[in-house]
C-alpha cells in the first residue's frame, strides 16, 4: 500500500471546537448566573415572611354567648383567662360552667381542656368552684371562702403555666400544659367587669412571602434559566450543531400508540381509582380556604413541604374549577400518555435494533406497561408523576452520555428535584444521577 492510499483512507478529522469570544462570554455568563442563582435560592429559607396572626377574644361585644373556634393545631400558642368573683357568684345558686375550652359534657373535656365550673349549694355541701386544667385540679374551694373582689387568672404558655387566685400564692406548672381549644363555652348570662379570655392561635403556617423573598425566588428562577442557556452555548462548542430536542420519530403516530393511548383514556373514565383519592382530594379542597396546602388529616394540618409542591397545588387549582373526578385526575392521564411516548420513542430504540424493529417486543412492552399502569396509577396519588419523572431523569442522563453534552445533565437534576417534591418515592430519580456520575465527570473534565 502506498502513502497516497493511506492518505485517502484515513478517517476524517473531528470538527475543531470554536475559539471565538462567544464561548468565552457564555462561560462567564454561566459562572456568574449559576453563582448568583445559588446565592439567591440558598437565601430563600432565611428571608422574611409576612405572617397573619389570629386571636380569639371572649366575651365578644359584651355577650357571653359560647363561641366555637376549633384551632388548626388544637393547642393555642398562648392563652390567658381572667374570671372575676362576680361571675362566680352569678352561678352560685344554679351552678354551671364559667369558662371551658370544650363543650360542656364533651368526652375528656377535663382531661385535655381548661374547665372552670361552679357546683350549686346542696343540703350536703356548699357551693363550690372548681378549676381543672388537663386533669390537674388548680382550684377547688367553697364559693363562700373567696374574698370579695377576687379574680381567678390563668396564663398558659409553651414553657410554663401560671394560675393564681386573689389572696393566694400563684401556682406555677413547668412545661407545656396548654389546653386544647375548640372554642369558649359558658353558662354566664352577663359579662362582669374583668371577665376575659384571650387565645392566640398558632398560625405559623398562615404566611406569605415578603417582597424581598418573592424577588429572590423570581430572580433565582431567571438566573437558572440563563445559566442553562449559557450551558447550551458551551455544549455547542463541539462543532456538531444544535440537536433537535424531539427527533422526527416522536411525531410518527402508530397503531400501537393508538391502542395504548385509547386504553388509557377509556380507563380514565371507567377504571377504578385509588383508595387514597378522597384523602388527596380533601387536602386540595381544604387548601382553598386555608390558603396553603396542608395534610388535612394528620400532623395538625401542617404543610408537607417540600413534598406535594407543586403537584398538590395543581390539584387544588383543578378542584377550584371543577370537582369532577375525571377532571381532577387529568395529571395522572397526561403522565400515563407521556410515559408511554417516552418508552416507545426513547427507551425502546436504545435497547438495540433487534428491539426497535421487533413489533412483537413493542406490543409486549405496551401490554406490560398497561398491566402495571392501569391498576395503580388512575388516581390522585403522586406515583404517576414520580414514574414519569424517573423515566425522564434516566433518559436525560442517557442522552448526556450519548451526546457528551452537559445540558441534559442539568435538565435531569431539575427533573429529579421536582419529582422528589411530588412524593418521597421520587428519591429513586437520584439513582440515575449516581449511576451516570463517572461518564459525566469525564465529559466535564474534557
Amino acid at each position: 500500500m502506498t502513502d497516497s492510499d493511506v492518505a485517502t483512507t484515513a478517517p476524517p478529522a473531528l470538527p475543531t471546537p470554536e475559539r471565538s469570544s462567544g464561548p468565552n462570554r457564555a462561560r462567564i455568563v454561566a459562572i456568574v448566573a449559576s453563582i448568583l442563582g445559588i446565592v439567591l435560592c440558598g437565601s430563600i429559607p432565611f428571608l422574611p415572611i409576612e405572617q397573619d396572626t389570629a386571636a380569639v377574644n371572649w366575651p365578644q361585644a359584651g355577650s357571653t354567648t359560647s363561641v366555637e373556634a376549633p384551632l388548626v393545631s388544637y393547642t393555642p400558642l398562648r392563652m390567658e383567662a381572667s374570671i372575676p368573683c362576680a361571675s362566680i357568684s352569678e352561678l352560685a345558686a344554679t351552678g354551671g360552667t364559667l369558662v371551658s375550652t370544650a363543650p360542656p359534657g364533651a368526652a375528656d373535656a377535663r382531661r385535655y381542656g381548661f374547665v372552670a365550673t361552679v357546683s350549686p349549694e346542696s343540703s350536703d355541701a356548699p357551693a363550690r368552684v372548681d378549676v381543672v386544667l388537663r386533669d390537674r385540679v388548680l382550684l377547688s374551694t367553697p364559693v363562700a371562702d373567696l374574698p370579695s373582689g377576687c379574680a381567678l387568672t390563668l396564663a398558659a404558655e409553651p414553657t410554663r403555666t401560671t394560675f393564681s387566685a386573689t389572696g393566694s400564692e400563684p401556682r406555677v406548672i413547668e412545661g407545656d400544659s396548654r389546653p386544647q381549644v375548640v372554642g369558649v363555652f359558658s353558662d354566664l348570662d352577663s359579662a362582669a367587669a374583668g371577665l376575659n379570655v384571650s387565645i392566640e392561635a398558632d398560625s405559623r403556617f398562615t404566611s406569605s412571602p415578603s417582597v424581598i423573598k418573592t424577588l429572590a425566588m423570581i430572580l433565582g428562577a431567571l438566573t437558572a434559566v440563563v445559566s442553562l442557556f449559557a450551558l447550551h452555548r458551551l455544549d455547542n462548542r463541539d462543532g456538531r450543531g444544535t440537536r433537535k430536542f424531539l427527533p422526527a420519530r416522536w411525531w410518527k403516530f402508530t397503531v400501537l400508540d393508538g391502542v395504548v393511548v385509547g386504553t388509557l383514556v377509556l380507563w380514565h373514565f371507567i377504571g377504578a381509582t385509588t383508595t387514597d383519592d378522597g384523602y388527596q382530594f380533601t387536602m386540595a379542597r381544604a387548601s382553598e380556604q386555608s390558603g396553603y396546602m396542608s395534610n388535612y388529616f394528620r400532623w395538625f394540618a401542617v404543610p408537607e413541604t417540600p413534598f406535594g409542591t407543586p403537584y398538590y397545588n395543581i390539584l387544588g387549582l383543578l378542584a377550584h374549577v371543577s370537582t369532577a373526578s375525571p377532571w381532577v385526575r387529568l395529571p395522572a392521564l397526561l403522565a400515563g400518555i407521556i410515559t408511554w411516548l417516552v418508552i416507545s420513542r426513547e427507551v425502546a430504540p436504545r435497547l438495540g435494533a433487534a428491539i426497535r424493529g421487533n413489533r412483537l417486543a413493542l406490543w409486549t412492552g405496551a401490554l406490560v406497561f398497561l398491566a402495571f399502569w392501569l391498576p395503580f396509577n388512575n388516581g390522585l396519588r403522586p406515583e404517576p408523576i414520580v414514574a414519569l419523572g424517573v423515566l425522564l431523569t434516566w433518559c436525560s442522563i442517557e442522552r448526556a452520555v450519548a451526546t457528551r453534552r452537559l445540558l441534559p445533565v442539568a435538565v435531569a437534576i431539575l427533573i429529579a428535584g421536582f419529582t422528589l417534591t411530588a412524593g418521597p418515592s421520587g428519591l429513586i430519580c437520584f439513582a440515575a444521577l449516581i449511576a451516570g456520575i463517572r461518564p459525566i465527570m469525564r465529559i466535564i473534565i474534557e
